[in-house]
């Protein structure tokens, strides 16, 4: 998975602004390619609804209003690619028997920022599980 330029400017003054595989890259492993490439493009179209011009300001406000999310995604994604740390382990494992964690991190496929504010580090993701231990006991 690999993010790229968001935006190129042409001699004419002109700009192409990039969309879905063209801009974010994921691995099919997680389901967030087409999810990102709709949200990016959804927020595009709302971006060019609202403007009177389309100038090298404009693509760095769509780039700012997409970038959360579809960072997130590619991040989560590039995690889930690689050899599970203690937390993620200890995540699935504590998921097979908590609901309301579980249920969390399914509904977290539709907020891959979400789920990225619980999986960015170690203590994130031991912070997470523990709050819902503690809801549980």
């Amino acid at each position: 998975p690999t993010v790229r330029q968001t935006s190129v400017a042409f001699d004419n003054g002109r700009y192409a602004i990039a969309l879905g595989d063209v801009h974010s890259v994921v691995d099919p492993m997680m389901g967030q390619g087409a999810n990102m490439a709709s949200y990016a493009a959804f927020v595009l179209g709302e971006a060019i609804v609202g403007a009177d011009v389309f100038d090298a300001r404009f693509c760095e406000q769509v780039d700012q209003a997409r970038e959360d999310r579809v960072l997130a995604a590619s991040r989560w994604t590039n995690l889930m690619l690689q050899p599970p740390t203690e937390a993620v382990g200890r995540l699935i494992y504590t998921m097979a028997d908590n609901r309301a964690l579980f249920d969390e991190f399914t509904e977290n496929f539709n907020y891959p920022e979400r789920q990225w504010d619980h999986l960015a580090s170690e203590p994130r993701t031991h912070a997470w599980i523990d709050r819902h231990l503690a809801l549980a006991a």
